[in-house]
């Protein structure tokens, strides 16, 4: 995933002929992720869903909340942009379980 528009439709819809995150988890929950790589893989994206979410919360429609957190990686990586946010959460004591799926 190269940007936030994409991890975000990755969850939202689908990619790559693949169902989307978020029909997979309120169908199963965490079982279709038992694999430690996959729910690794799926752990540090849910910081960027998670503050899309929380934009949108706030009261952004969903393609502003996408553009802002997009914009807070500054041009940097999706990795680089993980790293901060998983970062924010440490600073306000959230725990990586806390926020909604």
């Amino acid at each position: 995933m190269a940007t936030v528009e994409e991890v975000w439709k990755e969850y939202r819809e689908g990619m790559g002929g693949q169902p989307a995150i978020e029909k997979l988890d309120s169908m199963y929950g965490s079982r279709w992720r038992p694999e430690p790589r996959g729910r690794t893989w799926y752990s540090r994206r849910k910081v960027i869903w998670d503050k899309i979410r929380e934009f949108i919360n706030e009261g952004m429609d969903e393609e502003a909340a996408v553009q802002e957190v997009e914009k807070l990686r500054e041009g940097g990586t999706i990795n680089k942009l993980i790293r901060m946010l998983q970062d924010e959460r440490k600073d306000k004591g959230i725990a990586d379980d806390a926020m909604t799926t």
